[in-house]
């Protein structure tokens, strides 16, 4: 099954598509133009210790509940296991380091512990998973057993969630209205529940099309789709409007501030109808954040490369920086989308006719 190719947005693309095929050209700037470069065409190589056969896979075309992933939105070592998030069944599944399945949790629904949309994972100290469902607004809670304990509304969209200590980091838009305009929100689990927002602001947009009930939403919705990661008490966020990657204190403050070059982002503009957001058609391929993850010493970004008129014929490419100060180290091709990482352990997705979690060795320094 292909992927929705905006991570965690796969119920909004029906109508951000239909929006843009609908408008003409735009009567505005748009967010960058095309350009007849492609990604990493200035790089140098980046060359980790090459991949050997995995630990394990799981993945299959027919067999136990467990065994046929239908889209694989996260993934999070947790207590030894592997906990495996297939977005489409809203169901999670646990691993042991053989792959052996263990538990599952979850399914479709509205009730505690089920979800319209299951999205990221994130882990707390003490091995609580925070669990996103992005069709319903909310984080639910389960123990590393799989047992449900509570959950945390949001009011608004949300897209991608990260844990810092016992602070969860989730990405997302707010309504006009509650003060909130910024894509990052922090959610401090160890004062009460507090929510805090950081990050560079959004602009708020009268013509925004109506996405969620009646409220007027804020133009990151459409314009500052990317991804976040938390490392090492470091919030990493990439914005695929511009090909930003930033690293951010939890107070907001920004440590440094790194352009991929030669990334070409979709077009926004304004047209009769609202806004519009669509590939350029003009340009050699379309580029947004697929994922931000640790490899190694390094900082590995990774950009889904999509070709216009197809945006699910995609490939992935890794971009390395230094966590540190954001230097580029340089690009990869050879390492499919990364879900997880814990110390000389990589969950991979890989795909042929089915979705394929992959458990691999890698190195990592002896500091981390």
């Amino acid at each position: 099954m292909k992927h929705s190719p905006f991570p965690g947005v796969s119920l909004l693309l029906p109508l951000l598509f239909s929006v843009q095929i609908v408008g003409c050209r735009s009567e505005g700037a748009t967010a960058g133009d095309p350009t007849t470069a492609r990604l990493g065409e200035s790089l140098s190589v980046w060359s980790p210790e090459p991949l050997t056969e995995p630990l394990w896979t799981v993945g299959a075309l027919e067999g136990e509940d467990f065994e046929i992933l239908g889209e694989v939105t996260s993934a999070a070592f947790v207590g030894g296991m592997l906990a495996v998030a297939d977005g489409q069944a809203g169901r999670m599944h646990w691993f042991d380091r053989e792959g052996t399945h263990k538990i599952s949790a979850g399914g479709p629904g509205a009730g505690p512990g089920e979800f319209a949309r299951l999205a990221s994972l994130a882990v707390l100290p003490d091995s609580t998973i925070a669990a996103q469902d992005a069709g319903r607004s909310r984080i639910q809670f389960f123990t590393k057993g799989g047992e449900y304990t509570r959950e945390v509304t949001f009011a608004g969209i949300l897209e991608q969630m990260c844990a810092v200590d016992s602070t969860l980091v989730l990405m997302g838009a707010a309504p006009i209205g509650t003060g909130i305009e910024s894509p990052l929100h922090l959610l401090d689990l160890k004062a009460d529940g507090t929510w805090a927002s950081i990050g560079p602001p959004s602009t708020p947009d009268p013509n925004m099309p109506e996405l969620v009930g009646s409220e007027p939403w804020v133009v990151m919705e459409l314009s500052q789709r990317g991804v976040i990661g938390c490392l090492d008490g470091v919030i990493f966020y990439a914005r695929s409007i511009d090909g930003t990657v930033m690293a951010l204190d939890t107070d907001g403050t920004r440590r440094w501030e790194t352009r991929i070059p030669s990334f070409t982002p979709m077009e926004i503009g304004k047209n009769d109808i609202g806004v519009y957001f669509r590939p350029p058609f003009e340009a050699p391929e379309v580029n947004f954040f697929a994922g931000v993850k640790p490899w190694g010493s390094a900082l590995a970004v990774q950009i889904y490369r999509a070709q216009p008129r197809d945006m699910l014929a995609r490939t992935v490419t890794t971009i390395a920086l230094d966590p540190g100060d954001g230097t580029i180290l340089g690009m990869n091709d050879s390492i499919p989308q990364i879900l997880a990482v814990e110390g000389g352990r990589a969950a991979l997705l890989t795909e042929s006719i089915y979705p394929e979690v992959a458990v691999y060795s890698i190195d990592v320094p002896s500091d981390r």
